[in-house]
């Protein structure tokens, strides 16, 4: 899982950004991981906060998944309609849940709807394996001969062309001998981090507002636990909550 941690403001002068939100996120005990984005704020407090609270407090050792998920959703639902939220569509945000189940990668997304659309209350989708055609032999399957799955968003247009290009030339690396990004963790990672990374700077160069931005968070893990740790810490970004910070 790999995010930057930009939260972008448009208040009437112009947009502007601020960065360090720690919008990927890890649960140890329950070997769960968590991406979030859209709405930067619930009530007065940052996303990425409430996303650490809601962790520490609810996600224990044997936790399970789609419990998890279940519970995400409706935690924050309350949260919001106690902190005054009054419309949906001015709420659009979810977050990536992944982990593992009988022993097979789920990867799952809570959120408000999708893009175009009337938004709703958070709900829970099971996108993966079960939004995909065929039944668990299958995903397993194609998970061992073809590759994985991921979910995108933010920048998703953007960055869905740049990341079949990069598959492209990937490709071609083996006739000079190189294999990366292989089936390496470390190569996985550095490779989402490098496309993120190109992104931003495309922005930059454009003179667009740098809606993706550095210091970027990475998380690996298996069935076993934690493979890979480059996070920032929940709160080192701290900002405002107005009505308009966006993630």
């Amino acid at each position: 899982m790999v995010g930057d941690s930009a939260v972008t403001f448009d208040e009437g002068a112009g947009p502007s950004v601020r960065t360090g939100v720690a919008k990927v996120q890890y649960a140890a005990r329950a070997n769960i991981g968590f991406a979030i984005w859209g709405r930067a704020c619930v009530g007065s407090t940052s996303m990425d906060l409430w996303l650490r609270d809601f962790i520490e407090a609810n996600v224990g050792a044997g936790a399970q998944l789609e419990d998890v998920a279940n519970q995400l959703a409706d935690s924050l639902n309350h949260a919001l309609a106690a902190a005054g939220a009054v419309s949906w569509n001015r709420e659009r945000r979810g977050i990536h849940i992944s982990g593992y189940v009988d022993g097979l990668p789920h990867l799952y997304h809570v959120h408000t709807g999708g893009d175009p659309g009337a938004q709703h209350e958070l709900r829970v989708f099971r996108d993966f394996p079960f939004g995909v055609p065929g039944n668990l032999t299958d995903f397993e399957l194609h998970l061992k001969t073809v590759g994985g799955y991921h979910l995108r968003n933010g920048f998703h247009a953007l960055f869905g062309p740049l990341f079949d290009a990069a598959l492209t030339f990937t490709s071609q690396l083996p006739q000079f001998g190189i294999r990366w990004p292989g089936g390496s963790l470390d190569n996985r990672g550095s490779l989402y981090r490098l496309l993120s990374q190109l992104i931003a700077d495309i922005l930059v160069a454009e003179g667009q507002v740098a809606r993706v931005s550095a210091p970027f968070s990475t998380l690996a893990f298996n069935e076993m636990g934690l493979m890979i740790d480059q996070l920032l810490i929940p709160g080192s970004g701290l900002f405002p909550c107005g009505s308009s910070a966006e993630l």
